[in-house]
């Protein structure tokens, strides 16, 4: 058994609840009207969501909030994928901001909608980037009225035809800089919202289940699912040809599970190939052809950290004594299997529901140049560690599920 040892270490749990709109007339989830979703005069709005739009056919509301009865907002799409933010004040006229780029492409993406109150200039951004990239005129007056606040179908009738995945949403009465909205965006693995003093609502979109969806922040708007559904999800890829030759091979994509792997169409054997968190394909010999693959990867979010971890490796050897073996016991290489214990753990409010599902954990051990071993485990327990005369500290133990491999970025 071999063994390993550092200071600093964290865990993600893929984002996998979503709610999904069938393109279906109300299809929808109705937060009733509270002052909290309205902005007054010079008061700045920042929305954020995770979006993603299998398709796009005609202009459809994302969230509304009264438009276009006057003094309203909408987050909605064009025609043929692009994104509007719209505003109008006071029956002033609707102003929108219009995104470059097509968002229809069944991918994720980061969606910041703002208003700043001090000028009224609208802000989208994509991915943690502006487009456009000086935003557009609107209006730094009242958008308030006592219209439900509606993802999906418009309150009170419209139309909602494309088909969408709104995840997690959070709205501020703040102006979000460009800084926060990188920090949010993290190069695709966003991190989890909080809430905060400049929260309006928070809608993690986790509940899996129900008709209810929780606002976690302190004014409680919780919504109302109509028609739509919760999805449990994760981005599949059937048939990759994957890039690379000899024995190392690299996915497209990062974060993932791979179901299966083939050398010239021929699934190969578990013990024929390891995989990384990364995404990276070893061989345990040269391939004979083209290297495919089955996979899914998902987003992931920072839920948890811990401290002074210690890390145990076993290669186990099962035992392949036969009644010739004239008395002397024989055994054959197995997998390699490995657990971890840390201390002082912390886990983000709301989230230790989600310890006890797989997770990707990384343990650093040369922060300065940012090295560290990672993979699939879950956690197998979290509890107070008391000897005596000593301090209480919490303790955290883990199990590998799949092979964990040193990373270095």
């Amino acid at each position: 058994m071999a063994e390993q040892v550092g200071h600093v270490g964290a865990f993600y749990i893929p984002r996998r609840d979503c709610v999904f709109f069938d393109g279906v007339l109300n299809d929808r989830i109705e937060v009733t009207d509270a002052p909290t979703l309205d902005f007054t005069a010079g008061q700045s709005l920042s929305l954020t969501m995770w979006l993603r739009l299998p398709a796009n056919a005609a202009v459809t509301p994302i969230l509304d909030k009264g438009l276009p009865l006057g003094s309203g907002w909408r987050l909605h799409t064009f025609v043929p994928g692009d994104l509007g933010f719209s505003i109008d004040s006071a029956g002033s006229g609707i102003r929108t901001a219009q995104s470059v780029a097509l968002l229809d492409d069944d991918a994720w993406h980061f969606v910041v909608a703002m208003r700043d109150g001090a000028t009224g200039r609208l802000w989208l951004y994509i991915d943690a980037v502006a487009d456009p990239a000086g935003g557009a005129a609107g209006y730094a007056g009242t958008l308030a009225n006592a219209t439900d606040l509606v993802f999906g179908n418009v309150a009170g009738g419209g139309s909602n035809t494309d088909e969408m995945y709104i995840g997690e949403t959070h709205l501020y009465g703040t102006l979000l800089t460009p800084a926060q909205i990188t920090a949010l965006y993290n190069g695709g693995d966003g991190i989890w919202s909080q809430s905060g003093p400049n929260t309006r609502a928070l809608w993690q979109m986790r509940e899996g289940a129900g008709v209810t969806v929780s606002d976690v922040g302190t004014n409680v708007n919780p919504g109302t699912i109509t028609g739509a559904t919760w999805v449990t999800h994760a981005q599949t890829v059937v048939g990759e040809v994957v890039a690379g030759a000899g024995v190392t091979w690299t996915l497209a994509n990062q974060n993932v599970e791979v179901a299966t792997v083939y050398d010239t169409a021929v699934p190969l054997g578990l013990e024929q190939y390891t995989v990384t968190v990364k995404g990276v394909i070893t061989l345990t010999a040269p391939a004979g052809g083209a290297i495919t693959a089955d996979y899914d990867y998902y987003i992931v979010s920072q839920c948890g950290g811990f401290h002074e971890w210690n890390l145990d490796f076993a290669n186990e050897a099962p035992e392949s004594t036969k009644f010739a073996d004239a008395g002397i016991k024989s055994f054959i290489p197995g997998m390699q299997s490995w657990s971890g214990t840390a201390q002082r753990f912390w886990v983000h409010p709301g989230f230790i529901r989600d310890c006890g599902e797989r997770m990707i954990v990384k343990f650093w051990y040369d922060e300065a140049n940012d090295k560290r071993l990672e993979g699939w485990g879950i956690m197998t327990g979290g509890a107070p560690s008391v000897a005596p005369d000593t301090v209480i500290e919490e303790a955290i133990t883990f199990t590998g599920t799949e092979y964990l491999s040193p990373e270095i970025v």
